[in-house]
């Protein structure tokens, strides 16, 4: 077993922590005056901040913050990145840097152009900078052309964008969920006619259990797991379903709470460790489970369920035993699991990508609203279905409309308003954009922040494709690996300033569907750095001029957040935000079951289940994310929760590792269909027969297979090979 420094997630560490990120930043007061700015925080989709000020939530609590806020934090407020570096350092020299090198290098604050054939990125003034832009825009066609976006961006730009987008003539509008929790969205919405959480924050501190399945908030969201210690402490239960055991996941030390702080909370009333894929498996072991037992809420399903019979007729056809081998859970953790969920009064189901990261990801996610559906745990207050999704505003760029098709009543509204007639064409998907340009299809791309290049499976693939396309235009705040491995043939980079450097107020929504008010007015790197806002503006006067759409006119994001309560169904109280009403979209929270289908019955679904079990010879990888990291930003090396120092290893069972001829610290080959990385053998507390890497490193060995509903890339079971390096 890798030697950990720490008992417990979160505690003095974190506390330690937040001073080096104080140092980083300037100090540890321009920091804490940073963070307690009226702005809404820039990492997990947890949301803190708005009118109330930073480090506030929803409920009015304060000192909401974490490791992660402020490593976003420090990260923005670092120095530009002198002009003299660009004229001394090549693109082979860049690419021999790490990507947390890149992200550390400090903030862009000059446009940077990197002609077809050149070695390096030069710097040009902003005239030129949107010159090329325009041009290669205007050179360009709409079918042959992408938009993508990462959650960072605030709801005005994103809305801003896509409009652009629609009035060029393509529906090539995308954006990072399509890689993260896409399968949440397309599951719920088959289910329950919803994409989104049905609980608010406030239902989560009704909860007397939570089942917290294939996430890991001690590293991704901790803040979250403040509510799991309290949920914990007034008698309530935890159970994680995870192939990994995570010390954070076991115990966990709430920095803000004095008896958490020295002593630590226990989280995990039951710990689960499936194999990689086997979540589907043994989730509907347990609806087989309690149907036999008879401990589900007839009464309920009845009322408010569609296909119940023929739902309980394909339980009654399954082989309960077969389906606990496929999943790698024993019939004592199967019952144990079911008893605790018959004893709840307020259940709520929340998952991450462990689920929708599966090629039958979709399925995972309607598996779990069938539980939740058999037992009776939606439409109640303290009950429902939480996807944990990632970034800040990932949730809010998609409401406004970044994705390929527009739901037919904002279609109708863009038309009615804005004389806008949407493209009637589908529209690509992330993977399909990306496909396309390997294809040669595509030769235009505006890439709004993240780093769609490390986000991909099968990095060589992906820096093909996207080495084919003729432009890319990236906005960006700091560097990353794929402005080095993943440009165009010619490539724009465009500083841009954070949101909480934007001269005017933007807005941003969270996983629970409330949108906060962010105020702006940070200093900024550069006084010169637009925002992505004026960027999609200036190129939409530049291009349309005025009419049907008054360019100029959203220039000024009140106007914008006009427009958007105007033509995005559920959002007309957006227009009011300015006068400090945040607010919680309507329709999407379920205290009832009224769900939003066509009879107001949600949809039991009937699923067929895949075989999780590594065949021989062969392990399941997964890959996941440190305790230093965010999304493919990576801040540190050191992964203090699973105690090393570096990120090319490989996490093994002790069994596994004996069983196979290995000894701990070993280097091994990692081989799959694709290819292999030769890496450290970590002894870790894994499920036998499954391993697992850092992402997005191990994204290289990581074949593209598709969920075929949700089109989001599989990066939780992949069949390996694993030997000794040579």
């Amino acid at each position: 077993m890798a030697k950990l420094k720490v008992k417990s997630g979160g505690g003095w560490p974190a506390i330690r922590y937040s001073f080096r990120m104080g140092k980083k930043a300037g100090g540890i007061f321009k920091l804490y005056r940073a963070l307690r700015s009226s702005n809404t925080c820039k990492t997990c989709a947890l949301g803190m901040g708005g009118v109330s000020g930073g480090m506030h939530n929803e409920l009015g609590q304060r000192f909401q913050v974490c490791k992660k806020s402020m490593q976003a934090q420090a990260q923005d407020m670092q120095a530009g990145i002198p002009a003299e570096f660009f004229e001394n350092t090549s693109i082979e020299d860049l690419a021999k840097f790490t990507g947390r090198d890149l992200e550390s290098m400090g903030r862009l604050i000059q446009p940077l152009y990197l002609a077809e054939g050149a070695t390096h990125f030069q710097v040009i003034n902003w005239q030129d900078a949107l010159t090329k832009l325009l041009e290669n825009w205007q050179a360009a066609t709409p079918d042959r052309s992408f938009f993508y976006t990462s959650g960072r961006s605030s709801m005005e730009a994103a809305f801003l964008v896509q409009l652009l987008a629609r009035q060029w003539g393509t529906n090539n509008v995308n954006n990072c969920s399509y890689y993260c929790h896409q399968a949440s969205g397309v599951g719920l919405a088959q289910s329950l006619g919803g994409g989104t959480s049905t609980v608010s924050l406030e239902d989560v501190r009704k909860a007397d259990l939570v089942v917290l399945i294939g996430a890991n908030p001690a590293s991704n969201h901790p803040r979250l797991m403040t509510y799991l210690a309290e949920l914990r402490r007034r008698g309530g239960r935890v159970i994680v379903i995870n192939p990994f055991k995570e010390i954070g996941l076991q115990r966990f030390s709430v920095p803000s709470h004095m008896r958490s702080l020295f002593f630590s909370s226990e989280i995990a009333s039951l710990y689960l460790q499936p194999h990689c894929g086997g979540d589907l498996a043994f989730l509907k072991a347990a609806a087989v489970f309690l149907w036999q037992e008879k401990r589900i809420n007839q009464a309920f399903m009845v009322s408010h369920c569609n296909h119940f019979e023929k739902f309980l007729k394909d339980l009654e056809s399954e082989d309960l035993q077969l389906l606990l081998e496929k999943s790698g859970i024993s019939f004592e953790d199967l019952r144990i699991f079911c008893n605790y969920l018959i004893e709840s009064q307020n259940t709520i189901y929340a998952w991450a990508m462990g689920i929708t990261h599966q090629v039958h990801g979709v399925e995972n996610v309607r598996a779990i609203a069938n539980i939740a559906l058999m037992l009776g745990m939606v439409g109640k207050p303290g009950a429902g279905l939480l996807p944990i999704r990632g970034h800040s505003n990932v949730q809010g760029v998609g409401t406004v409309g970044v994705v390929p098709k527009l739901k037919p009543k904002m279609a109708d509204a863009l038309f009615n308003k804005l004389n806008i007639r949407v493209p009637e064409t589908l529209g690509k998907d992330t993977f399909a954009c990306m496909q396309a340009a390997h294809n040669d299809e595509m030769d235009f791309a505006v890439l709004v922040g993240g780093n769609l290049y490390g986000a991909n499976p099968n990095l060589k693939w992906s820096r093909e494709a996207l080495g084919r396309i003729n432009f890319t235009a990236f906005l960006s705040t700091t560097l990353n690996l794929g402005h080095v491995f993943g440009h165009g043939k010619n490539s724009l980079i465009l500083p841009v300033r954070a949101r909480d450097e934007e001269k005017q107020t933007t807005s941003q929504e969270s996983m629970f569907n409330f949108v906060r008010l962010s105020a702006g007015g940070q200093k900024a790197p550069a006084d010169d750095l637009l925002s992505e806002s004026e960027i999609f503006v200036n190129i939409g006067k530049e291009m349309f001029g005025e009419s049907p759409i008054p360019w100029s006119k959203l220039r000024d994001h009140h106007e914008t957040r006009k427009f958007i309560a105007q033509t995005v169904p559920q959002l007309d109280a957006i227009e009011q935000l300015d006068s400090g009403k945040e607010f919680t979209i309507r329709g999407r929270i379920k205290h009832t079951p009224n769900f939003n289908t066509e009879n107001k019955k949600a949809n039991l679904a009937i699923l067929s289940v895949p075989d999780a079990r590594p065949k021989n010879g062969e392990f399941n990888l997964m890959t996941f994310r440190s305790e230093g990291q965010f999304n493919t930003i990576v801040y540190e090396d050191e992964d203090l929760y699973r105690g090393v120092e570096h990120r090319n290893v490989v996490f093994m069972n002790e069994k596994d590792i004996t069983s196979n001829g290995f000894h701990k610290s070993d280097w091994v080959n990692v081989e799959s269909e694709i290819g292999e990385m030769a890496v450290e053998l970590i002894e870790a507390p894994i499920r036998q027969g499954n391993v697992a890497m850092y992402y997005p490193e191990a994204n290289a060995i990581i074949p593209a297979m598709l969920d075929p509903q949700s089109k989001t890339p599989a990066f939780k079971r992949t069949a390996v090979r694993i030997s000794k390096a040579v």
